[in-house]
């Protein structure tokens, strides 16, 4: 029996001064907005950070407002995909949200 294959995926936020806000182990929900721009559509969920860079020396050749996620595979390709062409937010869940 094999685990649950999980990727490293780096995407950008619509609202790059939201890094700032993320650390290394916090769990989040990737966002975009419906087509019509009414509602939230949830991505990918469960998702950890593994670095965010708020100024380009955090990590070099990141853009200020890169957040590093890993996610299950499934999950990654999804985020990849919706990132082509959508504005990407976060929703920080788990314990650093209550």
């Amino acid at each position: 029996m094999t685990g649950v294959q999980t990727c490293a995926l780096p995407i950008s936020l619509a609202d790059p001064t939201l890094a700032s806000l993320l650390r290394p182990g916090d769990t989040i929900t990737i966002v975009t907005a419906t087509d019509d721009s009414s509602a939230p559509r949830i991505i990918a969920a469960g998702g950890k950070v593994i670095f965010a860079t708020t100024k380009a020396t955090d990590f070099p050749g990141a853009t200020p407002g890169t957040v590093l996620v890993s996610l299950v595979a499934d999950s990654a390709a999804a985020v990849a995909a919706a990132s082509l062409s959508q504005p990407l937010a976060v929703v920080v869940t788990g314990d650093r949200a209550e």
